[in-house]
């Protein structure tokens, strides 16, 4: 790890902007893990140093770690950072739903945490696809139902038309009791309007059925009156 690689992450701008203009310092040089010193700046909510860094000195924005690629908007999700995560999307141009080596998206890390506000950003402004899968198959609203973060489930289901596919399991087999009843209950209700819509269109056809069964019933009277009449007029006519 460099010096702009500390400085950066103490947000010492100060210090970035000398070691970058005076000290020549590489903006994008990586850690040994991988790491750019604007990512870990972005991971500990350093808004400035990051703002300066891709503005002013030309810094990657995108640039994800090496062995888990893992990008400066993802870190910002993780921890938190709802103002760094608004810049890098709508100012550096951030790839929303850029996925780590084992799958997991910016979006599916701030559900997992719990982070609803930038569960919301992501989806309603960066326009984050709710249903991407991880290497092993879990959606963001999965990943939320197994560690019972109930909020992120809601809003996800309610506001970001996120498949439910695999959340009552989740929360069931995780034990996340207060999401598997909630997910119950909704289900539940679910169930009982579409049987009151099904059942309503009968309830208008009632009154017609009867009426119908009336009136044929009253046609079929009315013929058998008029064969008996007809019979007892041949009888009639022979005697």
């Amino acid at each position: 790890m460099t010096a702009l690689h500390s400085a950066a992450q103490e947000g010492q701008l100060l210090v970035v902007k000398w070691l970058v203009e005076v000290g020549k310092a590489h903006v994008n040089a990586r850690s040994k893990m991988g790491s750019t010193p604007l990512r870990f700046a972005a991971q500990n909510g350093h808004l400035d140093v990051v703002r300066w860094l891709a503005t002013d000195a030309g810094a990657h924005v995108h640039n994800a770690t090496i062995r888990h690629r893992v990008t400066p908007l993802w870190m910002a999700s993780c921890k938190g950072h709802l103002h760094m995560v608004e810049w890098l999307v709508t100012e550096g141009k951030a790839d929303v739903d850029a996925q780590t080596r084992s799958g997991r998206t910016s979006l599916c890390v701030a559900a997992q945490k719990g982070h609803v506000p930038i569960v919301e950003y992501l989806v309603q402004v960066g326009k984050a696809q709710p249903n991407v899968p991880t290497n092993d198959g879990r959606t963001p609203l999965i990943a939320a139902a197994m560690l019972g973060e109930l909020s992120v489930v809601k809003w996800l289901i309610e506001e970001g038309n996120a498949s439910v596919k695999g959340a009552m399991k989740a929360a069931r087999t995780s034990k996340t009791t207060r999401v598997a009843d909630w997910l119950q209950t909704r289900a539940d209700q679910k169930t009982m309007r579409a049987v009151k819509r099904d059942l309503d269109p009968l309830h208008m056809l009632h009154p017609m059925i009867c009426e119908s069964v009336q009136q044929l019933g009253d046609e079929r009277i009315d013929l058998l009156n008029e064969s008996q009449a007809a019979a007892s007029s041949l009888l009639k006519d022979e005697s």
